[in-house]
């Protein structure tokens, strides 16, 4: 390439140019705006008391087990799902020793029917105030007995995308009607860097669309709706990534469910739990989708990918219609 080509070359990236100054204009204009903003949304923004009835699904580790055992007192009734029979009596016997009553759904986030009868049926006994839909895998997560990349594909869309309508879907009519109650859905902040598991972060920036979105159209129902934002916490789905993918700044389950749990108390749009790494992520999305190739050379360096290959078991010859049952079931968050 000659220099007036590599010259000219530089006419491409004009449009991102622009774009990076507006967006530093915008930053600018909400900074000062932002304390008016606060007082609107203090007046504006309804307030819920505790709830006595909440559902966690994805409750037998992790985010949604110490969110369980933190909502847990006397009066109060938790309703948890998971697929893990074992861990999932062991955590309601730290519920039911804390006073509150248990329900227990041993089932997959992905069976539809399943999930509307047994919210249902809960509901009626006692009104839902709280849904957490935290239940969540990823491709790591599944592993190689999940089938080929494209099976694992299939399997984290049904827990991630469809688990989570699962949850909410069958309560909304009813909280419109009533016109309260919470909504939440567990998001992931590897939305803000793109950078590993395609089909996990693709979930969660639709997760992310749902909860803002959902927010909105909910708010004249009188029907809060927040969206968690976790970094790297201490659960499986940390634990099943590969050694070279470094985890900065992690913290543990309980410390991130005290965070979350403040914050739907008081119904914010977004809760995040690892203010440092989210600061970090908020640089790296300001990055031009032009320009993120060169981006990534240089964060290679500075945040390796690590030596695995997520397509290692992906064979064109064998693709076949995904596995719905066994693999997903057994390695649900």
């Amino acid at each position: 390439m000659s220099l007036k080509e590599v010259l000219l070359s530089f006419l491409q990236i004009i449009p991102d140019l622009i774009t990076l100054t507006v967006q530093i204009i915008g930053c600018l204009l909400f900074s000062f705006i932002s304390p008016l903003l606060h007082l609107i949304n203090l007046f504006k923004v309804k307030q819920f008391p505790s709830p006595k009835t909440i559902v966690i699904t994805g409750a037998s580790s992790g985010i949604g087990r110490s969110l369980a055992i933190q909502y847990a007192d006397k009066g109060k009734v938790i309703a948890i799902t998971g697929r893990n029979r074992d861990r999932l009596n062991e955590v309601a016997k730290k519920i039911a020793d804390k006073g509150a009553i248990v329900e227990i759904g041993e089932f997959d986030v992905s069976n539809r029917s399943e999930m509307s009868r047994w919210l249902l049926s809960l509901d009626k006994r006692s009104p839902v105030d709280l849904v957490i839909a935290n239940a969540g895998t990823s491709e790591f997560v599944l592993g190689d007995e999940a089938g080929t990349f494209e099976d694992r594909s299939y399997q984290i869309v049904e827990t991630n995308v469809l688990g989570v309508l699962n949850t909410i879907n069958p309560l909304l009519p009813i909280m419109r009607q009533r016109k309260h109650g919470q909504i939440v859905i567990v998001g992931s902040m590897s939305t803000y860097f793109c950078h590993v598991l395609a089909h996990y972060v693709a979930s969660k920036c639709w997760v992310h669309g749902l909860a803002t979105t959902l927010r909105k159209e909910l708010v004249h129902y009188g029907v809060g709706v927040t969206l968690l934002t976790p970094g790297f916490v201490q659960t499986g789905m940390t634990t099943s990534l590969p050694s070279s993918i470094k985890t900065p700044m992690i913290i543990t389950a309980d410390q991130s469910a005290a965070i979350f749990k403040q914050g739907i108390s008081e119904n914010r749009a977004q809760v995040i739990d690892n203010f440092g790494t989210s600061l970090i992520g908020t640089i790296v999305q300001r990055v031009p989708l032009n320009l993120k190739d060169a981006y990534h050379v240089i964060a290679e360096y500075i945040y390796p990918s690590g030596e695995y290959d997520i397509f290692a078991k992906s064979d064109p010859s064998s693709s076949s219609v995904p596995p719905t049952t066994t693999s997903a079931k057994k390695n649900q968050i």
